[in-house]
């Protein structure tokens, strides 16, 4: 689902300007992230399953879908061509005692918080293939919570964890 909101027109904006892709940006870190990069003039796009209402692009996602994930990116590279900043901001929180944890909930965090970095990092990377020399910027959002975990966070934990190992290998791999 896409909705266009206020905010300048893509084909009016200036190419000094960044097109700036944030997961989860509709509250919390991200919104505030998002706010901040459109006071310094950026296009800020958000993709998250709860609507926005400063965002210049809003998307629909439900990040534990993977199809879905790609579909966003694919998506984006349609409408945009590019963007210059991919913030991985998007987290849930399943809260529950490990034994009444079911899989499909501990594997719905793992695939929201983490194989969604995964995800939307392959095919910006992708895209930048075509153009070696141009830059861009990849932020991923952990957590402290990948070294000290709360009584009934294993996934989320886990989530945070993984983030923080795949952003390391990331900045090994694509330097």
């Amino acid at each position: 689902i896409i909705k266009r909101l206020g905010g300048t027109a893509m084909n009016d904006m200036n190419n000094n300007h960044k097109k700036v892709l944030i997961t989860g940006g509709s509250r919390g870190i991200g919104e505030a992230i998002g706010k901040a990069y459109q006071e310094e003039g950026c296009f800020v796009i958000v993709a998250d399953l709860i609507e926005c209402t400063y965002s210049d692009f809003f998307y629909k996602v439900d990040f534990s879908q993977v199809n879905e994930v790609e579909i966003l990116m694919n998506n984006i590279f349609k409408e945009f061509k590019d963007i210059d900043i991919l913030i991985n901001n998007v987290g849930i929180m399943h809260r529950n005692n490990l034994i009444e944890t079911k899989t499909e909930d501990f594997i719905k965090v793992i695939q929201t918080n983490l194989t969604s970095v995964f995800i939307t990092t392959r095919e910006f990377a992708k895209n930048r293939e075509k153009d070696k020399e141009k830059l861009g910027r990849i932020i991923n959002i952990a957590s402290t919570r990948h070294l000290m975990s709360e009584r009934n966070t294993e996934s989320y934990s886990a989530s945070k964890g993984g983030i923080v190992s795949i952003t390391h290998a990331l900045a090994i791999s694509l330097s």
